[in-house]
């Protein structure tokens, strides 16, 4: 008999959850961050969109948010690698 963290985790596996569930936990974990390193203001200007061939997409309508977050991009990319134990994100590309 399998226990329920095997089952779950054979389930996710065959439905191709995986990528799915690691994309919205770095769209968590940027969000924690920018708010951690600037303030909710900034947060709420910028918004993760979605995580491709290691690039977290993100878009703001706020250019200086886009540029403050450039400048910290090292920063968050590697808090988010850390937090999700893999190298997930390579790059941010911005949408404005």
């Amino acid at each position: 008999m399998l226990d329920i963290k095997t089952l779950l985790s054979k389930t996710i596996k065959q439905h191709g959850l995986g990528k799915k569930i690691a994309e919205k936990k770095v769209k968590e974990v940027f969000s924690q961050t920018v708010r951690q390193l600037f303030n909710n203001g900034l947060a709420y200007r910028v918004k993760p969109l979605y995580v491709k061939d290691g690039y977290l997409t993100i878009a703001s309508l706020s250019e200086s948010s886009i540029e403050q977050i450039k400048i910290k991009e090292a920063i968050i990319i590697s808090k988010i690698n850390e937090e999700l134990t893999e190298k997930i994100v390579k790059k941010i590309n911005y949408l404005s």
